[in-house]
């Protein structure tokens, strides 16, 4: 097949285009931990009737931009004065497509309460700009249910750090509601910085989790998915998850326990889980955001799925994790 060049492409985008683009904004979740990445996806389809392309050339240059507000109408702090360039997208005559995009990279979501936004497409070849319509969420800092100040061993500490009084920082396991079901957050902080903010999981009724910190300061959870399955998970000081895995109860029930003398934390009880076989994979036809990036970059097209069907998890991957911030004053 021979390729189409760019002035051929550039002609057929030149004729009018009196139809418009259908467009929808989604979020990932109504309610976010404070710090936590914040995921947007933007729904676009096609009724031109003709392709519509988004180029690097000036001539198919196309901008997706948001408007966020707070509960006061105030506009959310641009973290940089770049757009967002959408510079490889290809849209078919009635095609439509899913853009994601983590907008706590592009504008400041760190304080707490309720937002407002929207967003909207503009394209040189489109005589007028395309919006969706707004969809409000929510940014809290959830309930503490536990918390343990560390300090940080000296191998893993920073430069300029009083030697007398060493690094120190804190895990938080929070709990936070979002669409009537409650989730466990794991925060790490210092005073200064906040290292990681991690969802861990759905909370049950009438289980309780069990949490503990072993001789290296590094962070072990144990929590109930069922009454019989168990999601055991270790986290380094950076937020890395360096565990994670299913156990289910046999003869004995898993138990976290820590030996008082040299500090280790293991789990006792109980054998390895299979999701799938054992219980249903709550991740089951699920796919993180890195995930989606990657498989659709590696395809040549735009971020984002063929279309919306609510199956992406968008805040499953620990890559989105925040890097170090500086904590605002609320």
């Amino acid at each position: 097949m021979r390729k189409v060049g760019l002035g051929l492409l550039v002609a057929l985008m030149a004729a009018p285009l009196f139809a418009q683009l259908g467009m929808e904004l989604t979020m990932s979740r109504l309610t976010f931990m404070q710090y936590e990445p914040v995921f947007a996806c933007v729904t676009i389809r096609n009724d031109s009737g003709k392709a519509l392309i988004f180029g690097k050339d000036p001539r198919l240059q196309g901008f997706l931009l948001f408007d966020i507000r707070d509960s006061a109408g105030r506009p959310a702090e641009k973290l940089s004065n770049e757009d967002i360039i959408i510079d490889s997208l290809v849209l078919g005559p009635g095609e439509t497509k899913s853009l994601v995009f983590q907008i706590s990279r592009y504008y400041n979501l760190r304080s707490l309460g309720v937002y407002r936004i929207h967003a909207y497409v503009s394209h040189v070849m489109l005589p007028n700009e395309y919006r969706t319509k707004d969809v409000r969420f929510t940014v809290d800092t959830g309930a503490e249910m536990w918390r343990r100040d560390v300090g940080v061993p000296v191998f893993n500490q920073t430069e300029n750090v009083d030697p007398l009084v060493g690094e120190q920082r804190s895990y938080s396991l929070r709990s936070l509601t979002d669409n009537s079901i409650r989730y466990f957050y794991l925060v790490i902080e210092s005073k200064n910085k906040v290292f990681g903010v991690m969802r861990l999981g759905e909370a049950m009724a009438r289980e309780l989790f069990k949490a503990d910190v072993d001789m290296l300061s590094r962070f072990h959870v144990l929590l109930p998915v069922t009454p019989k399955i168990f999601h055991y998970m270790v986290f380094e000081l950076n937020g890395d998850n360096s565990v994670n895995k299913y156990l289910r109860t046999t003869d004995t029930i898993p138990s976290l326990v820590r030996d008082p003398v040299s500090g280790k934390v293991m789990v006792s009880g109980g054998s390895d889980a299979i999701p799938g076989v054992d219980f249903d994979d709550p991740a089951a036809g699920k796919l993180s955001a890195e995930q989606v990036m990657q498989r659709t970059y590696e395809d040549g097209v735009a971020p984002g799925t063929k279309k919306n069907e609510g199956l992406v998890d968008l805040g499953k991957s620990k890559k989105n994790t925040p890097a170090p911030i500086e904590p605002q004053a609320q």
